[in-house]
């Protein structure tokens, strides 16, 4: 019975004792991010639309490929209203989000807005 007593106090002075250790900081460490993101995390983009490929789920923007997600895609026009994929053109200015979140990990766009809409040229050339 006494060994127990003696240990209950020793576990007692080492964990009062150990208590302000805690709160102490090393010099120069780095403070831990509060809002880190985690690996499935959200990035929007930018760029202007090069091709679009419905068939093989490809967006090229800016020279790089992005993955169209499977399940669907949301396209705001410049009014927000809502658009399609067959509305977008090669030259169109876009913004977009890209999404982690999958089997893969392979990032995928899920959202486009579009900033300025495609027009066709309409000027003739000289010759």
């Amino acid at each position: 019975m006494r060994s127990i007593h003696k240990l209950l106090f020793a576990s007692a002075a080492l964990a009062a004792l150990s208590q302000p250790a805690l709160s102490v900081m090393v010099a120069n460490q780095p403070k831990p991010a509060a809002n880190s993101q985690p690996a499935t995390s959200t990035v929007e983009r930018g760029g202007t639309v090069e091709a679009i490929d419905t068939d093989k789920k490809t967006l090229t923007v800016d020279s790089r490929s992005y993955a169209l997600a499977s399940s669907g895609v949301v396209v705001h026009n410049t009014s927000n209203a809502s658009d399609s994929l067959k509305s977008l053109k090669p030259g169109t200015t876009i913004r977009f989000r890209t999404n982690k979140n999958n089997l893969a990990s392979q990032e995928q766009v899920t959202e486009i807005w579009m900033v300025t809409p495609y027009v066709p040229s309409t000027r003739a050339t000289k010759k």
